[in-house]
């Protein structure tokens, strides 16, 4: 993925503007340490299937990711476009589907039960992918706290979940640039 020019291109750019922003730390040492880690990434000799990387998705979200979110928001003023856009890509990774081809998800069964149902509820219509959405964000057995109730939190991973369901992932990060 980090060698892929697009992917790679998001991944760098969610850390480097927006994960190691939102830490303390001296920037110097932490842009070395992340250099570090993707070159850890392209080691050819470490062989790591994307679907395993993805067991317990939503759980690694909110230990590893949301707190970076928040951070980013109490230090800028703003949410982070593309580490947001992160998160709408996981709840779309959550209907269990790309294109036609069932994908096997590895999580908690309840966080699989309650994706599978929410999912079912809709049609990809715009409005019904903001409920799914706010359903998902507003789930403090999730995360621990409601995430509606930070400003424009819902509203911009509501529109990056519709339009990765309706214009793939590919189109949304390439209108990132």
């Amino acid at each position: 993925s980090v060698e892929n020019e697009l992917i790679g291109s998001f991944i760098k750019r969610a850390i480097f503007e927006e994960i190691i922003p939102s830490l303390d730390g001296e920037q110097a040492e932490l842009q070395k340490y992340a250099k570090e880690v993707i070159d850890r990434f392209k080691n050819p000799t470490i062989k790591h299937a994307l679907i395993s990387i993805a067991l317990n998705s939503f759980s690694k979200f909110k230990t590893r990711v949301l707190p970076s979110i928040i951070s980013y928001y109490e230090r800028e003023g703003k949410l982070p476009m593309f580490l947001m856009t992160s998160l709408a890509a996981l709840i779309c990774f959550y209907k269990g589907k790309r294109f036609d081809k069932n994908i096997e998800l590895m999580d908690e069964p309840k966080v699989i039960k309650l994706m599978e149902s929410l999912w079912s509820e809709l049609d990809n219509g715009k409005e019904d992918i903001k409920k799914l959405v706010t359903k998902v964000l507003g789930n403090t057995e999730l995360w621990g706290q409601d995430l509606t109730e930070i400003p424009e939190f819902s509203e911009l991973v509501s529109s990056q979940a519709h339009n990765i369901c309706n214009k793939g992932m590919g189109k949304v990060i390439q209108s990132l640039s």
